[in-house]
């Protein structure tokens, strides 16, 4: 036992005082937790900026006297209003799996536009595109092309909403 012992502790030894070449000699932990800092902060406004989006949508959708489910307006039975309400969610959810929250979310007030969310490409990081694409397959390779080309119009719009961020102070 003595012997794996000092073995071990000869080892540790040995790699603690080995070079360490994994960061360039400039960067230091402090510019490197700015580094972390800021990408955290950019995807945070992101995802903030995303629900300001999608409440806002719904909240006009609700302005408009949109209502998702209006019974007091149809004259059908309990049955056809079940059926209806579990078609409009059926497609919603299916829209939301593939990655599509904004088509979802107002497709549950227009059901038209949950249709066309469940119809199209899934986004390639969606729990539809894991389960149903091929890694390396056509559709996951379309869907990664879309999604660049999705993802450079929205971040667009983002900076001309929200402003586009600096650079952090140095």
């Amino acid at each position: 036992m003595e012997v794996s012992r000092s073995a071990n502790a000869d080892a540790w030894r040995q790699n603690a005082h080995a070079p360490q070449d994994t960061q360039p000699q400039d960067a230091g932990p402090r510019r490197k937790l700015q580094e972390v800092y800021a990408a955290l902060s950019v995807s945070a406004i992101t995802i903030r900026f995303d629900a300001v989006v999608v409440a806002a949508a719904i909240g006009g959708l609700i302005v408009l006297g949109i209502a998702p489910f209006d019974p007091s307006n149809s004259s059908s039975s309990v049955t056809t209003l079940a059926v209806s309400v579990l078609i409009v969610l059926l497609l919603a959810a299916v829209a939301i799996f593939k990655g599509r929250l904004f088509f979802g979310l107002i497709g549950i007030f227009i059901p038209l536009v949950s249709l066309v969310g469940a119809c199209r490409l899934a986004s390639p990081s969606s729990p539809w595109a894991r389960r149903f694409y091929a890694a390396g397959g056509h559709k996951l390779a379309e869907a990664q092309v879309r999604y660049e080309r999705i993802n450079a119009r929205r971040k667009r719009l983002e900076d001309a909403i929200a402003g586009a961020p600096s650079a952090p102070p140095s």
